[in-house]
């Protein structure tokens, strides 16, 4: 453990210089033949950029006048700088003690990953000593703690992304002096991974499952394989690894990545058994036990499999994966009908992340917002409602990068009614905002605590109760038109959950309209202008109403059944589509499904709920 540096007080302020006045006071230590606090200070300078010509030079030539006491200029105590340590390093490799030098180096790499020390080995690869110096044993020793804080990541960000960047470096050469060595491969191909580079992380697994065939190196396979959507290539891989080393633990656990997979594709029968095959070796195993329980109670739904994995995440014991899936099996089962599930697009999720810390929002200025995809505008109406609204001195400036193919822009068909138009990027309200009288009457109940049956019962109400005068041949655009000019919440709800309860309690009004007739009534027409129309928010309302309708009027049930069917056949290709997840659990609950509707409600829930 190296520790970060203290204040300087011996030149006038008690504070940090910055590389280039570290660099004059090592200049003038030196002058004054102070050799070691020039060092301390060419220390400094060289620890926010390693690769400083001037700084190396300069203590090339403090080691040079030290000559064979150039050690004590960089002493190692209980609460030594990393800049210290780091400059011992590289005294030592210059004395050409290249096995204390690289141990060093390394260990002051974990204490502060993302600096780049690790180029001075590349400065010393050609020094006789260096292969042996830099051993396999110490670049997985390295590799460990580096990777550990992104464990949970997927991918890492390019400007979080320099400890990945830094251990790649150590690991490539550590590759290519070692290539016997399986888990100096598996180590590298997942620091790639990480970083996004996908193609060359696959190049790195593959040679080194050429080079070291290893349990190891077949693992690293699978999971860039993985990554890059490579299903059966990663099955295969997985498997692989099971057969290199098939009596180990560590082998059996491989069947859960398998399984993983398999139910992510909505192979969930095949998945099980793999799940199975796990617990069978291991009858309690955190990660197989729950997962074999969930995915039962799709195949067998009404066998109880629901309540045992309710006991066993009510458990005191770690059982973080049994909660999670029991948490995703109350939105399977209850997901808008009385619960409400959470708003997820990456904007909103920005959106949270700016609330928590309301100081910094106080002070007002831009928020700079980059998407790489279009998301719902409801969502962009949200946050300017939630951070505008109440932190006046704040601007937004939302950019987006790319538009899914179909335009999510654009109505999926032609519909009769649409609620938002687009300059560019950017969406406005395409309806004019409803009277104070149906805004008031959807807040109203709005507020309620979520049931859509209970709200349609209050929306078939307010025809009694308001009567034409509020809910005449007006009404419709006005219905439509609160959708995108929401009242403001009362309740002190974020708005991207006031927005959509709005949204919802006026499509279930909506869906009241008229008389029972449904082909050409304006309820139908409604109703699919907001599922068909521009991604929105709105959209999941239509779908909630239909739904509701379906349930309510079994003779509509096959109509909705084939909009939802019809529905899923046009995801777009690319980014977030907020109709998916609804239209996936409501088609699960739509009564009077035919084969057809079912089989496909199957395998999109499976899919779905697989992947995290």
């Amino acid at each position: 453990m190296f520790w970060r540096r203290k204040k300087d007080d011996r030149n006038g302020a008690a504070q940090t210089p910055n590389p280039e006045q570290d660099i004059v006071i090592a200049r003038q230590a030196l002058a004054r033949g102070d050799l070691k606090h020039a060092t301390f200070h060419v220390g400094g300078a060289l620890a926010a950029s390693p690769d400083n010509q001037g700084g190396l030079a300069l203590l090339d030539q403090i080691i040079a006048q030290a000559g064979a006491k150039a050690l004590d200029l960089a002493p190692l105590s209980n609460e030594v700088y990393y800049g210290t340590a780091a400059v011992r390093a590289y005294i030592l490799a210059k004395q050409g003690d290249l096995s204390s030098a690289v141990q060093l180096l390394l260990s002051v790499i974990v204490t502060r990953p993302d600096i780049p020390y690790a180029h001075w080995l590349l400065r010393w690869r050609n020094q006789a000593g260096f292969a042996a110096a830099l051993t396999p044993e110490l670049a997985i020793g390295l590799a460990a703690p580096v990777l550990d804080p992104f464990r949970q990541s997927d991918y890492v960000p390019e400007d979080a992304a320099t400890p990945l960047a830094n251990l790649e470096t150590v690991l490539a050469l550590a590759t290519e002096l070692h290539p016997e060595a399986s888990q100096v491969w598996f180590f590298r191909s997942i620091a790639l991974r990480k970083r996004g580079l996908l193609e060359e992380a696959s190049r790195i697994a593959e040679e080194g499952d050429r080079r070291a065939p290893s349990y190891e190196t077949a693992v690293a396979l699978a999971g860039v394989y993985r990554t890059m959507s490579r299903f059966d290539a990663a099955i295969k891989a997985f498997r692989e690894a099971i057969h290199r080393q098939p009596n180990e633990a560590a082998s059996v656990y491989v069947h859960n990545d398998i399984a993983d997979i398999l139910c992510e594709q909505g192979k969930i029968e095949e998945g099980v058994r793999e799940y199975r095959a796990v617990l069978d070796h291991d009858p309690e195993d955190a990660w197989a036990l729950p997962s074999y329980l969930y995915f039962m109670h799709g195949l067998q739904p009404g066998e109880g499999w629901d309540a045992k994995l309710s006991a066993l995440a009510a458990r005191p014991s770690d059982n973080q994966r049994a909660q999670e899936l029991q948490g995703r099996l109350a939105v399977v089962q209850r997901g808008y009908l009385d619960v409400l599930p959470e708003a997820n697009e990456a904007i909103i999720n920005l959106a949270r992340q700016f609330i928590a810390e309301p100081d910094k929002l106080a002070k007002g200025g831009k928020i700079a917002i980059g998407l790489s995809h279009l998301e719902s505008p409801s969502a962009r109406l949200a946050i300017t409602m939630e951070l505008v609204g109440k932190f006046p001195g704040v601007t937004l400036d939302l950019g987006v990068a790319d538009v899914p193919t179909p335009d999510t822009r654009l109505p999926l068909k032609p519909v009769s009614y649409v609620l938002w138009a687009y300059d560019g990027m950017t969406p406005r309200p395409a309806l004019a905002a409803p009277s104070p009288a149906i805004a008031g009457a959807m807040a109203d109940i709005a507020r309620t605590p979520f049931n859509v049956e209970a709200w349609r019962e209050r929306a078939r109400r307010l025809f009694t109760e308001l009567g034409p005068q509020v809910f005449g041949p007006q009404a419709l655009g006005e219905l439509l038109g609160v959708m995108v000019h929401p009242p403001a919440a009362s309740d002190g709800r974020p708005a991207w959950d006031w927005i959509r309860r709005v949204q919802i309690a006026s499509a279930l009004t909506i869906a009241q309209m008229g008389d029972t007739t449904w082909e050409g009534s304006i309820r139908r027409d409604a109703l699919l202008s907001l599922v068909y129309g521009p991604m929105d928010w709105s959209g999941v309302a239509g779908l909630v109403a239909l739904a509701s309708l379906a349930t309510h009027e079994p003779a509509l049930a096959p109509s909705v059944e084939e909009i939802y069917l019809d529905l899923l056949g046009s995801k777009p290709s690319e980014g977030a589509w907020a109709l998916h997840t609804p239209l996936v659990l409501l088609l699960n609950r739509l009564p009077y499904l035919s084969e057809r509707g079912r089989a496909v409600a199957k395998q999109e829930l499976g899919a779905l709920f697989a992947s995290d």
